[in-house]
């Protein structure tokens, strides 16, 4: 578990504010937790105050907050009582994009969510059309994801894995069935140990 933490502190040192980069890593590996910290890394290379960094995101807990019992199958973005999860992911994607003149950096959380392989190659090209753009600000994106379709397909500068692997060993990998309690434990884990960590 120390040598995961060791990982997340060396992946998020690594992101720069003028790169794209892409992050993978297991479910509760800390991707997620690398985004909500990353605005300080971001602040203090641009010699900005935090408060006055602006980061938007593209997350699931954006994607749900317009109705978290539902989920996101419910979204209000369209006055509509349900909404594909893919059009309410897209919907959220253009949002944060519409905000990039003003914005220090972007995140795209995990884009690829009910979205089925055919839509990820188009998404894959959106994405690279929007991240043309960032890096023509001279700006920086980072773009989360568990596709192996959306971190071949969009360009980028860097890519990180949680667990270690190089670009090429994560696209090529065979899964590893992690089950249920596997994972719960592993998640258990990984917050107490972030949370004695942090208390040094």
């Amino acid at each position: 578990m120390e040598e995961h933490i060791e990982r997340l502190v060396e992946a998020m040192h690594s992101i720069k504010h003028d790169e794209v980069t892409i992050l993978t890593g297991r479910n509760a590996g800390g991707k997620s937790l690398i985004r909500k910290q990353l605005i300080f890394q971001i602040a203090k290379a641009l010699d900005k105050d935090v408060k006055k960094t602006s980061i938007p995101h593209a997350s699931q807990e954006i994607r749900t907050r317009s109705n978290p019992g539902m989920g996101a199958l419910s979204s209000m973005a369209h006055d509509l009582e349900w909404l594909a999860t893919s059009d309410n992911t897209l919907d959220t994607i253009e949002k944060v994009f519409a905000h990039l003149e003003k914005a220090d950096y972007i995140v795209i959380d995990e884009p690829e969510i009910g979205m089925g392989e055919e839509l990820q190659l188009g998404l894959a090209d959106y994405l690279n059309e929007e991240i043309a753009k960032v890096k023509a600000l001279g700006k920086g994106c980072l773009v989360i994801c568990h596709s192996r379709i959306i971190a071949k397909n969009v360009v980028h500068d860097k890519f990180i894995n949680l667990e270690g692997m190089s670009e090429d060993e994560w696209l090529n990998r065979t899964p590893q069935k992690i089950s249920v309690e596997d994972f719960k434990k592993f998640a258990s884990d990984l917050f107490i140990a972030i949370r004695d960590n942090n208390k040094k």
